[in-house]
């Protein structure tokens, strides 16, 4: 029998359920062992770690080792990005089909950057020639794509029978120290609750095998807070409340407005039935589309960010001497940062301004390392101050933290994004050259540096910023809001 829209929602929606549950499993069963033998191992581990890769007489080197040593000096990103390429490189071998999914991929890119010369655009993205560019990023990426094609298509139906779900609460953190010490710092649900609400944690609700609907308890608080509050319309931001939203809007004519806070369609949008949809650019209008959202209920002003973004007290005690560099340390691993941090020191005369967030061990590490240039921040609530004393930014290329900086209308590169939305994202600024990507620290440094030095490419990205990225959004939005919503109290 055919699969319903229910069943497919099921299906898409366990999928990422699952891999996170692969994924916690081995890191249970790792974490038990890590507090029990050693408390600063990883939590994670490769399989048969402890066989041995290189062996003489004194030393022996095993796969953990080799694992563990691409941690503390690569980071997770890295090392998840060479990790999953290796594997595609392993698993996908039809040439025929990577050699289809690359010309789709070459439409793609030429569709984007508004353009039929790929040999251009890759020059000026810094790569030697076209060949150059799919060799390095077009290659790669269709084989992760048909990896991802592979094994959802081959073995989804096995993976739902084997795996059951029940209620689902997550929060992220930027490192794994700050996991690991939640980690053991949680034991019951008040502990868990804490944390969950200091780190804006998500509700994703309730999924079964025999079911596919969202938690009706979801729902039901949802509509009781509107209806206690005597809201007249949501505005959504995450697609989870907004499926809720959706579901309380075949039972009564509720107003919602979705937006998406990232550069792409992400999954389970198509199935949200809201009023009006934000969206990023008029240039993703075709790719929402793409994706089952309807044109008409699309408008294209931008991620909002509240105004008083923008309103710089220029009071920072930061030198003025020389070029600044902002280093935004994002979900970048401890030895990933600690190398940018080193490497860009070591090769540009600028003052390098490194923010750590909450990450307390890596602050005390970036302390230590004695250079003038250095100005090393922990966690800070006026990150708008210091986007605007950069000449150049460095961060990973998240959605809401590339709109500000191009809000900012600032010189940016974008740091090694991990596969997913963060790809997207990196390539929409990328293609449309308001921020140049890094695959690698080397490139980080490089790319900066040719920032600095070529006022020319910073007047483009700035320019292309002014023309891409709506600095008013959120005025636009408000503006938007009170000139069709006026009587939507009327429609209860």
């Amino acid at each position: 029998m055919k699969d319903t829209w229910r069943d497919k929602l099921y299906q898409y929606r366990l999928l990422i359920i699952i891999v996170c549950i692969c994924l916690i499993g081995g890191c249970g069963y790792a974490l038990y062992n890590s507090f029990k033998n050693k408390e600063d191992s990883y939590v994670t581990h490769v399989s048969n770690g402890d066989k041995a890769v290189v062996k003489t007489a004194d030393i022996t080197v095993t796969k953990d080792d080799i694992y563990n040593y691409l941690l503390d000096n690569d980071g997770s990103n890295m090392t998840l990005n060479t990790a999953i390429n290796y594997v595609a490189d392993k698993e996908i071998t039809d040439q025929d089909a990577i050699n289809s999914k690359v010309e789709e991929l070459k439409n793609q890119y030429l569709q984007y950057a508004s353009t039929s010369d790929l040999n251009t655009y890759a020059t000026d993205a810094g790569y030697k020639d076209e060949a150059d560019f799919i060799k390095q990023v077009i290659t790669p990426n269709a084989k992760l794509q048909l990896l991802q094609e592979k094994y959802v298509d081959k073995n989804f139906k096995s993976l739902v029978k084997q795996y059951k779900v029940k209620y689902i609460k997550y929060f992220t953190v930027d490192t794994e120290s700050q996991a690991l010490k939640i980690i053991k710092d949680v034991t019951d649900e008040a502990s868990f609750t804490n944390y969950f609400n200091e780190n804006s944690g998500t509700d994703a609700g309730m999924v079964t095998k025999k079911s596919s609907d969202l938690d009706s308890k979801i729902v039901k608080k949802l509509d009781k807070f509107l209806l206690d509050n005597s809201y007249d319309l949501a505005i959504g931001t995450h697609v989870f409340p907004c499926m809720a939203l959706t579901e309380l809007k075949k039972k009564r004519n509720i107003k919602f407005i979705n937006v998406a806070t990232d550069y792409e369609c992400i999954p389970f949008w198509n199935e949200t039935n809201p009023d009006v949809f934000v969206i990023p650019s008029n240039k993703l209008i075709d790719r929402f589309v793409e994706k089952g959202i309807n044109k008409d209920v699309l408008l294209p002003i931008g991620i909002p960010v509240a105004s008083s973004f923008f309103e710089v007290k220029n009071n920072l005690d930061l030198p003025s001497d020389k070029d600044i560099i902002l280093l935004t340390s994002g979900s970048m691993g401890f030895g990933e940062m600690e190398n940018c941090v080193l490497k860009i020191l070591n090769d540009i005369d600028a003052y390098l301004v490194t923010v750590c967030g909450s990450n307390i061990e890596l602050k005390n590490k970036l302390d230590s390392i004695d250079n003038d240039n250095l100005i090393v921040k922990g966690f800070i609530n006026n990150m708008n101050e210091y986007m605007n004393k950069a000449n150049v930014i460095i961060a990973k290329p998240g959605g809401l933290t590339s709109t500000e900086i191009t809000m900012m209308r600032k010189p940016f590169v974008l740091m090694m994004p991990i596969p997913g939305v963060e790809n997207y994202n990196a390539s929409f600024f990328e293609n449309n050259k308001m921020a140049v990507r890094a695959k690698t620290l080397d490139e980080v440094v490089s790319l900066t540096k040719k920032i600095l030095l070529d006022k020319t490419l910073q007047e483009e990205m700035i320019n292309n910023q002014a023309k891409y990225i709506n600095r008013n959004s959120a005025k636009d939005l408000v503006d938007y809001v009170i000139e069709n919503y006026k009587g939507c109290e009327d429609n209860e």
